[in-house]
C-alpha cells in the first residue's frame, strides 16, 4: 500500500470519528425535557384570539398575542418592580418607567404624570412589535425583543431572551 493511500485512509478514519463524536454534543445543545418542564408556562388553549397576556420572570415581562389567524407572537419586556422598563435609545439601556404598556391596537406607554402624558409617550409598536413611532433626536428606536420560546401540547415554554 502506497504512502498516499496511507495518508486518506487515516483522514478518512479521523474525519468519521470526528463527526462521531460530534452528534453526542450537537445534542446535548438542545433544552433537556427536564429543564422544559421547569421553564415558565402558558396553556394557549386559555388564551382567546385576538387577546394579548402577560406574565413575569425574572426581569422580563413577557407579552404574548394570539392573532385571528391563530399566529402567536411573543416579546419580552424588561421590567422591575412590576414596571416595564423601555428603551432610552435602545434594549441596552432600558429605563423609561411604564405601568401602562399594552394597548388594544398596539404597544405604547399612556402613563401620566399630574395629568400630562410622560415625554417617552411617542415611542409606539405594533402587534407585530415594528416601532411605528416617529423618531427623535436622530436616533431609531428598535423593536421589541423576541424571546427564545417553544411551543410544545400547547403549552408557550419560555426559554429565556
Amino acid at each position: 500500500m502506497s504512502r498516499q493511500s496511507l495518508k486518506l485512509i487515516l483522514l478518512a478514519v479521523i474525519v468519521v470519528g470526528i463527526s462521531f463524536s460530534f452528534v453526542p454534543l450537537i445534542a446535548s445543545l438542545k433544552p433537556s425535557e427536564n429543564s422544559l418542564n421547569k421553564a415558565p408556562h402558558i396553556d394557549l388553549s386559555l388564551v382567546q384570539k385576538g387577546q394579548t397576556v402577560e406574565f413575569s420572570v425574572p426581569q422580563f415581562k413577557v407579552i404574548i398575542s394570539k392573532h385571528d389567524n391563530e399566529q402567536i407572537t411573543a416579546f419580552a419586556i424588561p421590567s422591575k418592580d412590576g414596571i416595564y422598563l423601555l428603551p432610552e435609545f435602545d434594549w441596552q439601556r432600558p429605563m423609561l418607567p411604564c405601568k401602562s404598556f399594552i394597548q388594544n391596537e398596539n404597544y405604547q406607554c399612556v402613563d401620566t404624570i399630574d395629568k400630562e402624558p410622560v415625554w417617552f409617550n411617542f415611542m409606539e409598536w405594533d402587534k407585530s412589535g415594528k416601532y411605528i413611532g416617529e423618531n427623535k433626536w436622530g436616533k431609531e428606536i428598535p423593536d421589541l425583543i423576541t424571546p427564545k420560546y417553544k411551543i410544545a401540547a400547547g403549552q408557550f415554554i419560555y426559554l429565556g431572551v
